[in-house]
């Protein structure tokens, strides 16, 4: 969210015959982003193409990308939404059968939400080794249970973004 030229608008112009348009035209585009003012402006096309870049909005949910020529025009709604988790934490509890870790409600920079289905990665470190569970984001946390051998490190990442580390003493 909010990040610069994360919003590409991309128009073809094509005759009734469904040729392209080679011979420049002013293609007028229209973005209103979730929750704020609409965004316009106007690109010649070359080539029969015209394109924009704009930056996104600060919070996620449907924005209306349209362009028109004349009394042309096509409207899409996309979806925006959040940006790679920011301050990606974890906490444990001991379960049935190891370690429960569980992530704090995951969000981005911007504080939105992290789509469900983000992949979070989690990775402990004890006497029997290194292993490494991915698990996706439910309703807006991750959580895995670990067997545990004497003392651990249990540590989180989501992509490029790592999150804190716990240490753990003593068998599970």
């Amino acid at each position: 969210m909010a990040a610069s030229n994360a919003i590409s608008a991309v128009a073809f112009v094509f005759d009734r015959f469904h040729n392209l348009v080679l011979t420049p035209q002013k293609v007028d585009f229209k973005v209103v982003p979730p929750g704020g003012a609409a965004i316009s402006q106007s690109k010649t096309t070359a080539n029969g193409t015209a394109w924009i870049r704009l930056t996104s909005a600060r919070k996620g949910g449907p924005a209306k990308v349209g362009a028109s020529i004349g009394d042309l025009a096509e409207m899409r709604v996309v979806q925006q939404v959040a940006s790679d988790a920011c301050n990606l934490r974890i906490k444990a509890v001991p379960g049935p059968k190891g370690i429960a870790v569980e992530t704090e409600p995951v969000r981005d920079c911007s504080g939105n939400f992290v789509p469900d289905g983000t992949v979070v990665s989690f990775t402990k470190t004890d006497a029997s080794g290194k292993t490494t569970v991915d698990a996706p984001i439910k309703r807006g946390v991750a959580q895995v249970e670990m067997a545990v051998s004497g003392p651990a490190r249990i540590s989180v990442a989501s992509g490029v973004v790592n999150g804190n580390e716990l240490s753990l003493g003593g068998a599970r």
